[in-house]
């Protein structure tokens, strides 16, 4: 799954991101059905998750930065390979974790509803900048 941080910087920049955050916020909210304290609970409790997920894929970014040279040892590539299993591992346990604090204020067919709507959000956003690659012939976009 991408990160819509750097999705949104890659296409456009922060006011890009801001929208972006925006949009998926009506999205979800429209999909789960979210409305007063209910939708107040949720937001708090997703945004600290998305905040966290951020942290731990930047820490598997500059992970993977190792990979980036010519030459390297068995030594750093162990390293590599052990640091990035436990970033897996943590970002497995911060999805149990926000699990169980999403069913404090979500059914669990809502929580399946999150992950469907998220996804297709997603693949909205992909497509859009893909068209947006086409359109603008090949180029990335925010690249002119």
């Amino acid at each position: 799954m991408i990160s819509f941080t750097s999705l949104a910087l890659y296409s456009q920049g922060q006011g890009m991101d801001e929208r972006l955050r925006a949009r998926k916020a009506e999205y979800i909210n429209e999909k789960l059905e979210l409305t007063g304290e209910k939708k107040d609970q949720f937001w708090k409790i997703y945004t600290g998750f998305e905040q966290k997920k951020r942290d731990i894929r930047i820490d598997m970014t500059q992970n993977r930065l190792g990979l980036r040279k010519s030459t390297i040892t068995d030594k750093e590539a162990s390293k590599i390979i052990e640091t990035e299993l436990e970033l897996k591992q943590a970002m497995v346990d911060l999805e149990k974790e926000y699990v169980d604090r999403y069913r404090d204020v979500l059914t669990p067919v809502q929580i399946i509803t999150l992950y469907k709507a998220e996804d297709d959000f997603n693949k909205v956003v992909m497509e859009r900048l893909r068209q947006m690659r086409q359109n603008r012939g090949g180029q990335r976009p925010g690249n002119n």
